[in-house]
């Protein structure tokens, strides 16, 4: 080979070699193969350039959907975290949120969650959010057991919880909106 050759076929490599290598930390952090693309075609020369090449670029936004409306909203830690996402993502996140909550050992526990639940469901019903309510294994403090609950151990406490979330205002609209998860991972040690 010539020494013109060498360089030539060199600089083709070279050129590959950048241009995978930016490519693949591209994709890394999650950013689309025809977007980098697009940015790549920007540092070539692109009239718009690559920072109005990614800002029109509706690949970045993480749904199709705009961002619901939570600032009337933000005191609660679960949307204030939510509106975190929607500005990241420009866009809509999810409109369904994990709460969690333990089955309510005594009639006191009952009143006490029951009243912080209903709180909450209401919260986010008014902000258009659907709660997932997840129920861990826990009664009070202590762990459950599917024997403890089946043989009715819990009754009680639990018809009061549901009560008082009657009393506090959640409607079976709101009810019915949300979905509720009362044994979670039944197979864990947790459920004794």
């Amino acid at each position: 080979m010539k020494r013109k050759e060498l360089v030539v076929a060199n600089v083709v490599i070279l050129g590959l070699v950048l241009f995978f290598s930016i490519l693949t930390v591209k994709l890394s952090i999650n950013d689309s193969l025809s977007a980098t693309a697009r940015r790549v075609a920007g540092l070539a020369g692109d009239d718009r350039g690559p920072r109005q090449v990614a800002e029109s670029d509706s690949l970045n936004r993480c749904t199709a959907k705009p961002p619901l409306a939570l600032d009337n909203y933000a005191t609660d830690p679960h949307i204030a975290k939510l509106m975190q996402y929607q500005r990241t993502c420009t866009s809509a996140v999810t409109g369904e949120l994990m709460l969690f909550t333990g089955f309510p050992a005594t009639v006191a526990d009952a009143d006490t969650n029951g009243t912080k639940m209903a709180a909450k469901l209401k919260l986010f019903h008014a902000a258009g959010i659907r709660p997932l309510v997840i129920v861990e294994p826990y009664a009070g403090d202590a762990a459950m057991s599917y024997r403890d609950y089946l043989a009715g151990k819990y009754d009680t406490a639990v018809d009061r919880y549901f009560q008082r979330l009657r009393e506090a205002g959640v409607s079976d609209a709101m009810m019915s909106a949300s979905t509720w998860v009362p044994f979670p991972e039944s197979n864990i040690p947790a459920w004794n």
